[in-house]
This record gives C-alpha cells, structure tokens and sequence, in this order.
C-alpha cells in the first residue's frame, strides 16, 4: 500500500536519494515542515532537476537545499510586492465604477434594478444582483458593518452602491464591469486610459477599450487570489490578457505572441495604477530578480525567468 503520509525524516532521506545535497538537515526539516513540501520541493522541481537513465528525476550535480528555499523565497516576496499593488487596483476599481454607475443611474437601489445593465445576459445579471442583495444582509449582521449597514437602511432606505462595492469580492466587482452597458463602460475605460498616457508619457494614439480593459482586471484580479491565498505564481499560466499595442510593444510583445505568463499581465497594469505606483512594482520586482540572479545558478535562474516571461523593456 502506497504511503499518504512521509515524516520530515523521511523526506530529507528521498531528497537525498535523489542527489539533492542538504548540509543542515535540521533547518531543511524545520523549512518543510513551516512551508511545506509541496511549495518548496514541487514548485522547484522543473528548475533544479533533469530525468535519470530510469526515468526518474534527479537534482542536477551541485544543487543544495538552500537552492530551493531561495526560489521560495523568491515567489513569496514576489506576491507580497503584486498584492500590495492588486489592492490599490481594488480600490480603484471599485471607486471609478460605483461612481460612474451611480452618475448615470443616481436613483435609490438603481444597483439591484435589472433593467441598468446590459440586456445581453439576464441570468448573469441576476446572479450579480442577487449577490449584492445577499452581501447587503450578511453584512448587516456583523457587528462591526450592521451599524453602518442599517445607519443607511434606516435614515434612506438603501445602501448607497459607493458604500456596499466595498464589501463585495474583486471577482464580483469585476462581473459588475462585465454586464454594465457598453457606453458605461466606455465612460469607465476612459479614466483608466488616464493612467496609460501618465504611466506611456505618450500623446495616445491608441486607446483602452472596454474589451481590454475587462480582460487586464481579469488577469489582476487572477494576480491578486493567487497572491492572497499563496499559491504558485511561478509558472501559472493565465488567461490570455489582450493586446494593447503601446504596452505590449515596449517590451517586444507582438500581437501573435502568446500572452499567458506573469509578466504578460503584469505589463498592463500601466493600464490600472498610477505612475508611481507602477514604477514602485517596476522597480521592487527587479531588485528581487537581481537578488535571486546573485544567489542561483544561471541554467536555474534562465528557467525561472522564461517561468513568468520575464523581460525588460527593449531599447527604442
């Protein structure tokens, strides 16, 4: 019968039949046992390893335990510095849209009225209403919303769309884009095109549709779960974001390339933050890519780099 469970002994003993070489096998087993195998041996295999004559993987000749933890390492710190920035884009998001929509559509409850969305799919609508209505009664429960909550409820009657966008999931937010009418969302894409021309320093020629821009919030909001819940963001194939020729171009991405890795959608975020704010992710992930450059050997760090499509922008 094949074992579910291995100890942490028993780990370093296959890591080793393996020719990983650990030194400190206490620290390994206090590594594995606070991060988990999974995170630290699965995620690393496909940079570190090579098939043997039985067709087993092995560690390539010289890689250390430590090896690992530092590619880890890597992918922790680089969803702390993603995160930080998906939540500005949270915030961002959820305040350009409630305000468009509510300048458009001022009237009480316009937010629960089927009718102030698109009429192309009435069972995505109602699902989305129906999710703000129940997000209204939850939260009305907890004590630390219900007098904020029923403050409203009771002195007008509703919850103000700007307050309760605040309490909905980003997935949802972004739904909400989703079945807004097109002109709405042309009026929405419009403010986002702000930070492309801030962020460009260009006179644009170009501009962000609402068709781009719903697919960047998708590929963010996507950053940010995988981020937030600390799974694997080394590797991660995403949906395709869309292309936007005055981005993409910067770095030498061509329409027909595909554009499913990390760094493809982590580019368009021009499209969402303000200058300083991409300039501050710009800048933190490349002083964590030239750390781990210094600390992992080249063939690793290649396959770790291609992992996320990593590149710079290419000179003009």
């Amino acid at each position: 019968m094949l074992e579910y469970f291995k100890s942490t002994d028993q780990q370093i003993d296959i890591l080793k039949s393996r020719g990983l070489i650990i030194n400190d096998e206490k620290r390994a087993k206090d590594v594995l046992l606070r991060y988990n195998y999974y995170k630290i041996i699965n995620a690393t295999l496909p940079f570190f390893t090579e098939k043997s004559e039985n067709g087993k993987f092995k560690y390539r000749e010289g890689t250390d335990f430590l090896d690992l933890y530092e590619v880890h390492h890597f992918d922790k710190e680089l969803k702390k510095v993603l995160l930080s920035q998906m939540l500005e884009i949270e915030r961002i998001a959820r305040s350009i849209i409630s305000y468009k929509f509510t300048e458009k559509h001022p009237k009480k409850n316009s937010y629960l009225n089927m009718d102030n969305y698109s009429k192309q799919d009435k069972s995505f609508v109602l699902i989305t209403i129906d999710s703000i209505k129940e997000t209204i009664e939850k939260y009305r429960e907890e004590d630390n919303f219900n007098k904020s909550i029923n403050y409203y409820m009771n002195k007008y009657g509703f919850v103000p769309f700007w307050f309760i966008i605040n309490f909905l999931s980003f997935g949802r937010v972004v739904n909400i884009y989703e079945i807004l009418d097109y002109k709405l969302k042309e009026d929405i894409a419009d403010e986002f095109q702000k930070f492309v021309e801030e962020n460009l320093a260009l006179d644009m020629k170009e501009f962000l549709t609402p068709s781009m821009l719903e697919s960047f919030l998708k590929n963010a909001k996507d950053i940010r779960n995988i981020a937030a819940h600390d799974n694997l963001i080394l590797g991660h194939i995403f949906e395709d974001v869309e292309y936007f020729q005055s981005i993409h171009s910067k770095y030498g991405i061509k329409k027909n390339d595909k554009r499913t890795k990390l760094f493809d959608s982590m580019v368009i975020l021009q499209a969402l933050i303000p200058q300083a704010y991409f300039k501050s992710i710009e800048n933190e992930i490349e002083s964590l890519v030239e750390d781990l450059k210094s600390r992992v050997d080249d063939r690793a760090f290649n396959l770790i780099m291609e992992s996320i499509g990593y590149r710079k922008e290419v000179d003009e």
